[in-house]
């Protein structure tokens, strides 16, 4: 699976634009936090293959993830 990451969910993945694994299917989004790294808490948005969704829905392996985070500025 290959997940794309934004802003500050980068640091967790080592600054990377995006990192590729193996999950057993199916998982759904929340679970798939704690097998990246990355805190759900700091997911404000969640697309499965350029679509928005929930954190309760399930993902496989063949799907693209985006993990976008919360914006926030001065």
């Amino acid at each position: 699976m290959k997940i794309k990451v934004y802003g500050i969910l980068k640091r967790y993945v080592g600054d990377r634009d995006y990192i590729k694994i193996d999950i057993p299917e199916p998982t759904t989004v929340a679970d798939l936090f704690s097998k990246a790294g990355i805190p759900g808490k700091y997911v404000f948005i969640v697309e499965k293959n350029g679509k928005a969704i929930t954190k309760d829905i399930t993902v496989n392996n063949d799907d693209e993830i985006s993990l976008i985070p919360f914006i926030s500025g001065g």
